[in-house]
């Protein structure tokens, strides 16, 4: 499948952002029908489930392409929305929102040390800036005279686990958008549920409050879904650091078991003819669709074929 521009990537990511900026009218909706804290968390992301669920049933041939990455992009993602939802609730929400966004730092650190990818002047300095920001409305210059809260740590580490993920979907753009929407909403509801009976903010919700929100709930699903499948999808296709990049990477289609082999072992016949030859080369060339799983996930070489169809590494 031919990958997306960045203009569209990055209008995607924008509007999952102008959506989220307007998550306060469901939350408020749902509040005015009495069900607050972790517990909406936990009705949100339960409701979405089930919506999705019969969808990605037809489609559960995902869960053996994603495999365990499917499985770690969606618990992380679906426990950085659910710990970022409490740390709103718990905590300050200028000093909360600051530290979730320091999430373009790690992911760029994440790039240079785990990756090796160069950091630019521009991009250093903005992290630079972005630290220096971040220690002024902190207090740091003060010496810490504030020490930083339960609900600032689980800010960062929110941001640290969304960096991971932004890092981890270019890593893998062959995972669907609404495949990490769904692993995203059903891992999400263990991590709510967990916050709301350990780190509860007030009782249980009886039944009859969860029945009475059901309209907010489902007022909340026109702007979950949506929000959390643009973001992820989106993010696939951009650079973790930034809002957008330059030029998106491009996807790895699979092939069949008969192409694999006919890359790894070509025939006398392609060895001899050089139209054979040349054809065996572009199929296997990177990132071409006889990458083995294990070579695609550790970014490895692929095999690549000389002029007379001999399969060499490199």
């Amino acid at each position: 499948m031919k990958a997306p521009s960045p203009l569209t990537a990055a209008a995607a990511v924008g509007l999952s952002g102008l959506m989220w900026g307007l998550w306060w009218v469901p939350l408020r909706y749902l509040s005015a029908s009495g069900l607050t804290g972790d517990w909406a968390s936990v009705s949100f992301y339960v409701a979405a489930t089930i919506l999705m669920a019969p969808f990605f049933w037809r489609r559960r041939g995902a869960w053996r392409t994603g495999g365990k990455h499917l499985l770690m992009i969606g618990l992380l993602s679906g426990g950085s929305f659910a710990l970022w939802n409490h740390a709103l609730i718990d905590g300050l929400v200028v000093r909360v929102t600051l530290l979730f966004y320091l999430a373009p730092v790690w992911a760029t650190a994440i790039n240079a040390v785990v990756f090796r990818e160069p950091v630019r002047p521009l991009r250093g300095l903005a992290v630079l800036l972005g630290l220096a920001g971040a220690a002024t409305v902190m207090g740091l210059e003060q010496g810490l005279s504030r020490p930083l809260m339960s609900a600032d740590w689980l800010a960062l580490l929110t941001g640290l686990c969304f960096a991971i993920v932004a890092v981890w979907t270019r890593r893998v753009p062959y995972i669907g958008g609404f495949e990490k929407t769904f692993a995203s909403s059903a891992l999400a509801v263990p991590v709510a549920l967990a916050l709301a009976i350990f780190l509860p903010h007030g009782p249980v919700p009886p039944v009859a409050t969860f029945v009475h929100s059901l309209p907010a709930i489902g007022l909340g699903m026109f702007w979950l879904i949506p929000v959390m499948w643009l973001l992820l999808w989106g993010a696939a296709y951009l650079d973790a650091g930034r809002v957008a990049r330059s030029s998106p990477p491009r996807s790895a289609p699979r092939c069949s078991p008969r192409s694999r082999l006919a890359c790894a072992r070509p025939s006398a016949a392609s060895a001899s003819s050089p139209p054979a030859s040349s054809r065996a080369s572009r199929r296997c060339a990177p990132p071409g669709p006889c990458q083995s799983r294990r070579q695609r996930d550790l970014l490895i070489p692929t095999i690549r074929t000389t002029g007379g169809g001999t399969p060499w590494l490199g």
